[in-house]
């Protein structure tokens, strides 16, 4: 286990982050040694919850928030911006014990981005937390219910949008730049669902949904980078996304084609495949890790691939292109491919296949690389080049390090 050979090395600043089990179990026995603020806005393990009741800021029978707490850099605010977005069981139980916290306004509309069915139905039905909430596209309220993926947020929504505005005239003061808008790379199947149903209706629309549609009919470069958007996009004839069409919408056509080549779904690989031209080939080298993509590029062959960025791509398939051209670079380009490989999770495969490339970057002692990579089965080169580490910061985030597994270097 790498753990034992960098323990003393640890950085805790970046340790908080670790989202491997045995990594938070030994962060609740080094309590006074924790950064807070990235455990609890950049750990990613749903037990963190469970750290907070073992190092005492909750009391374990009730829940309660016990307040007694002397850690260094430890702020309340980050505390309950975690409870709030927690979707676990626990986090309910932890939100009733102390609901006076919630029904401040800034904690309220965290909840309305919690996917938990059980939890959305409390704060709905139960609460009124939700529902006393401003209702006003430049308030955030929109931003985390367009992003929440349950699809109870989007029936609250709507629900609102019918009976919070009574005529258009009340929308005068909107338009399409509000916060919602610039989120809409983060939003949920079900806003797009809604949004389509919308779009589709025969029987007339109310005022505000009038103006729903209106308000991000000329947004869609932003909903171009959303795979949630896949279906929404789709719906539209291919004709929609011809130059002149965007243009007459008033959208950023270059921003448009950047997300949409990143998109990863099939819908949006369809649209691209009959607008080759406008496609942006780093960002579809290095971003898009669909099928159909791996499939486009077999058929266009080498023409638009490029290499660098392909190394990048989260898809094995698609990083095994990059295999032919490995022997065939000069020296420089070599040794930068083969870095943008180690860092790679989905390389390792091709790593294993040219294990003396891998050796000859790693014995020039650019090994820092290695620290990214979260597969475990690069465990085996991060051990043998332990000793040349000079900066553990990101080996001190990487799960990897508690790892058993150690394969054969031979």
């Amino acid at each position: 286990m790498i753990f034992e050979k960098i323990e003393k090395k640890l950085k805790w600043k970046e340790f908080s982050k670790n989202p491997h089990d045995d990594a938070l179990e030994y962060l609740a026995k080094n309590p006074s040694r924790i950064y807070w603020p990235f455990l609890l806005t950049g750990n990613t393990n749903p037990h963190v919850i469970d750290l907070l009741i073992k190092v005492g800021i909750f009391n374990p029978v009730t829940l309660v928030y016990t307040g007694n707490i002397d850690f260094d850099n430890f702020e309340e605010d980050h505390l309950w911006r975690f409870i709030s977005r927690n979707h676990s069981h626990r986090a309910l139980e932890i939100i009733q014990a102390n609901y006076s916290m919630f029904t401040r306004h800034k904690y309220r509309l965290e909840l309305a981005s919690n996917s938990n069915t059980e939890t959305f139905n409390y704060l709905v039905t139960r609460t009124g937390l939700l529902n006393e909430l401003p209702f006003s596209p430049d308030c955030d309220l929109w931003n985390q219910l367009f992003s929440n993926p349950n699809p109870l947020a989007m029936q609250f929504f709507e629900k609102r949008l019918q009976t919070h505005y009574k005529n258009s005239k009340e929308f005068t003061s909107c338009h399409v730049h509000v916060l919602c808008v610039e989120n809409l790379s983060k939003t949920s199947i079900s806003f797009f669902d809604f949004l389509l149903k919308l779009e589709s209706q025969t029987s007339p629309l109310t005022p505000s949904e009038i103006w729903f549609v209106r308000m991000f009919k000329t947004a869609i470069a932003k909903m171009a980078a959303n795979p949630n958007a896949a279906k929404y996009l789709a719906s539209k004839p291919i004709e929609f996304y011809s130059t002149e069409s965007l243009e007459w919408l008033s959208v950023d056509i270059r921003t448009f084609w950047q997300n949409l080549s990143g998109n990863s779904t099939k819908e949006a690989v369809a649209i691209l495949k009959q607008y080759p031209d406008q496609i942006d080939w780093k960002i579809f080298c290095e971003k898009n890790s669909h099928p159909d993509a791996y499939n486009y590029l077999l058929e266009i062959q080498d023409r638009k691939i490029d290499i660098m960025q392909l190394a990048m791509n989260p898809n094995p398939d698609m990083v095994q292109l990059v295999e032919s051209s490995l022997r065939e670079l000069g020296d420089d380009a070599s040794q930068d491919l083969m870095r943008r490989l180690l860092e790679n999770p989905s390389a390792v495969e091709l790593l294993e296949n040219n294990k003396d490339l891998v050796m000859a970057v790693l014995e020039r002692g650019d090994v820092s690389v290695l620290a990214r990579n979260t597969n475990p089965r690069v465990m085996p080169w991060i051990r043998a080049c332990i000793d040349k580490f000079t900066c553990y910061q990101d080996l001190s985030m990487n799960p990897v390090i508690f790892e058993p597994f150690e394969p054969s270097l031979e």
